[in-house]
């Protein structure tokens, strides 16, 4: 589902490789704590201080890297479709290794990480089943799959993922409101092997939207 469908700010759309490579001049500035950072502080069924290696998908400037980096001795691999947004989270040096891969075919080596993580990057997939198919691959049997939603009222709002140019006029980056529902999307040899998906939404107070309900 295409987020025009509730789009009212009618901002020039485009993709997201392009949207996030231009935002990165003022990501860290923009993007609150409280959409996914203080979810994951009140996380409490993973043991953090435990893990040894972790894969951040969808790393962007290393957000989650550094809080994870505050918590434990883990070794951190990140992923990303965007070079400029990876240079910022090499910078911090926080990760082993970073590379520029899509979330649905990391090239990653099969069951190799106790926890992958993921935030704030699942509103711009139109389906979901090709990310859990590919956290099953490389996590290990037990591990966990920790994923932080943009909450669709946002979008819903006519509120998408969006930054201001250097021209100082508002893109969207292409946002598809999939999300997780009734129906599980994680592949039966994830169930098999026991990986679990732990999911959080960026709460709908967050930035101060009021939603008419």
């Amino acid at each position: 589902m295409d987020h025009t469908i509730y789009d009212k700010r009618r901002y020039p759309i485009v993709d997201v490789r392009e949207g996030y490579a231009e935002w990165v001049r003022t990501y860290e500035q923009i993007v609150q704590d409280e959409m996914d950072l203080h979810l994951l502080d009140r996380l409490k069924t993973i043991d953090w201080s435990g893990l040894r290696l972790v894969l951040d998908l969808a790393c962007g400037t290393g957000r989650i890297g550094q809080w994870l980096k505050q918590r434990c001795a883990a070794r951190m691999d990140g992923i990303d479709l965007t070079p400029e947004m990876l240079e910022v989270a090499r910078s911090k040096d926080v990760y082993r290794t970073l590379h520029v891969a899509d979330v649905v075919s990391t090239g990653l080596p099969a069951q190799a990480y106790e926890v992958c993580m993921q935030s704030l990057a699942d509103e711009h997939l139109p389906d979901l089943r090709p990310l859990c198919r590919e956290v099953a691959r490389v996590t290990k049997r037990g591990g966990s799959f920790v994923l932080v939603g943009f909450h669709p009222q946002f979008l819903m709002v006519g509120m998408p993922t969006h930054f201001t140019r250097a021209s100082r006029r508002r893109h969207a980056s292409n946002n598809r409101p999939s999300k997780l529902g009734a129906s599980d999307p994680m592949p039966a040899r994830a169930r098999a092997a026991r990986i679990t998906c732990e999911r959080v939404s960026t709460p709908i107070d967050s930035l101060g939207v009021r939603l008419a309900l």
